[in-house]
């Protein structure tokens, strides 16, 4: 590669990190803060029968927006957009959105190209199956298993397979979560691999005396809100805006509003002590 190459990527790469790196600039011009949401995840967020949106998911995204008019003295636009498991990433990469707040779980491979929260919400991996047919993991030979490509569902299930020895008869790979309703009603999969959160949403549109979940995990999910890399002063509040709505209460009220037959789990309020530092009175 010669010179001239070298330096037009490196001013290109230089290009691509300024022009991302200044998320709150953008906000405060705009008066507006695009946040990605996804419009069929239940309880997360979805669209009503109005098309508007609703769940877990907007309630923060609503509050967020509110702190953040306050913390920038101007009244910021909510504008909600809509976005899918496959293209989340590129939305973000492309600027198109500001943040995604959703059932996002953190990685270090994800970590080198997008940049995370600190952890607001645990999930784990598991099956939903067909009572009788499926109690336990051994029943899951010979089975078609359905999952949703490109999520560390994927992942969690592939390696669970590998270490395991259990010999599948197939995986069926969906475009998005709730595309197993329909494939596990017509019985084009057996079963279906997802956050325990998903599945007892997916589990509301089937008829439970013929399908259940099982208590098994196979991986856990630790979510977090997705933005852009290079936005430190805009991370820096987010982060902010997580323990404050922890430390106030707000987090728990909207989530006995939306995920009131899941109890939170010993080990997230654990983790949600420890990482609420003191913010300043007037924050």
């Amino acid at each position: 590669m010669n010179t001239l190459k070298i330096v037009l990527i490196i001013f290109i790469v230089f290009l691509h990190h300024t022009a991302i790196g200044n998320t709150l600039k953008y906000i405060t011009e705009k008066g507006e803060i695009r946040i990605g949401l996804r419009d069929n995840l239940r309880p997360f967020s979805f669209k009503d029968n109005n098309n508007n949106f609703n769940g877990f998911a907007y309630d923060i995204a609503k509050l967020f927006t509110e702190k953040l008019s306050t913390h920038l003295k101007k009244n910021i636009r909510l504008i909600p957009v809509k976005i899918s498991t496959q293209n989340r990433f590129e939305k973000i990469l492309k600027s198109e959105i500001d943040i995604e707040i959703g059932s996002t779980s953190y990685s270090y491979r994800r970590e080198e190209i997008v940049d995370f929260s600190i952890i607001y919400f645990f999930s784990e991996t598991s099956i939903l199956g067909k009572k009788g047919e499926i109690s336990n993991m051994n029943d899951l030979t010979n089975k078609v298993i359905g999952v949703t490509k490109n999520t560390t569902n994927q992942e969690y299930l592939l390696k669970f397979i590998k270490d395991s020895n259990i010999k599948i008869r197939k995986i069926v790979y969906l475009d998005e979560h709730f595309d197993s309703v329909e494939f596990l009603k017509q019985n084009k999969i057996d079963a279906f691999c997802s956050d325990r959160t998903i599945l007892h949403g997916i589990l509301q549109h089937l008829d439970k005396n013929k399908f259940h979940i099982l208590n098994k995990p196979i991986g856990y999910e630790p979510y977090a809100f997705m933005m852009q890399e290079n936005n430190s002063d805009f991370r820096d509040f987010v982060n902010n805006f997580i323990v404050w709505m922890l430390k106030s209460g707000n987090y728990f009220k909207i989530y006995k509003k939306w995920v009131s037959d899941l109890p939170v789990s010993p080990f997230l309020k654990s983790y949600f002590s420890v990482i609420s530092y003191d913010l300043p009175k007037n924050w």
